[in-house]
């Protein structure tokens, strides 16, 4: 009987902070706006993510890359980052997603990337001339909010991605920054999901 009532007390205390913290983040929505703090399974609910097609980088990552958000993949020559990335590439066409690949070095190996499951005739490439052109190139391609999945290769001043991260949060794309340079990358961390 002791037992019964100190369950039906616990379950009532429960029920009063679920109600409490209910109206705390409410509270914070009002006066922050409503995509300032929600619970993490939302964004799988709402499509956050970009799934890898990697389960275990997938579970590492909380379900894949996220959208609306900088992220990067810092490797070392050789790693195997470009397998992974045209993993991801073809798991994006698996599901309809548009992809556009800025190449700032025209260093894209097409054979291999079709070798990885990458369509080529649906892969648009883009190599612009100058960094500047490429971060334009970005914010507008995500502008679209038909581009799913934006990568960007070989990019010299990563610092200048930085000034993207507000104007990707308002598109649906996600964008993947390749960068072999650690030390830059772990200046731009901040922020920025990373995948190492």
């Amino acid at each position: 009987m002791a037992d019964s009532k100190a369950t039906s007390q616990t379950a009532a205390q429960a029920a009063a902070s679920r109600a409490a913290l209910n109206d705390i983040l409410l509270d914070i929505q009002r006066k922050h706006g409503h995509r300032t703090i929600h619970l993490a399974n939302a964004l799988v609910a709402e499509g956050a993510l970009l799934p890898s097609g990697i389960t275990a980088l997938d579970t590492l990552l909380g379900g894949g890359f996220l959208r609306r958000k900088l992220n990067m993949l810092v490797s070392q020559p050789t790693s195997g980052a470009m397998s992974l990335v045209f993993n991801l590439i073809a798991n994006a066409q698996k599901r309809d997603e548009v992809v556009v690949f800025i190449d700032m070095q025209a260093a894209l190996d097409a054979p291999y990337a079709g070798q990885c499951g990458v369509d080529l005739k649906r892969l648009f490439i883009v190599t612009p001339e100058t960094d500047t052109e490429a971060l334009e190139l970005v914010r507008d391609l995500a502008a679209t909010n038909i581009v799913s999945l934006i990568l960007l290769d070989g990019l010299a001043d990563t610092r200048a991605l930085m000034r993207l991260r507000q104007s990707i949060a308002t598109f649906r794309t996600t964008l993947l920054l390749i960068s072999q340079r650690p030390a830059e990358a772990a200046q731009l961390q901040l922020g920025v999901n990373c995948a190492n």
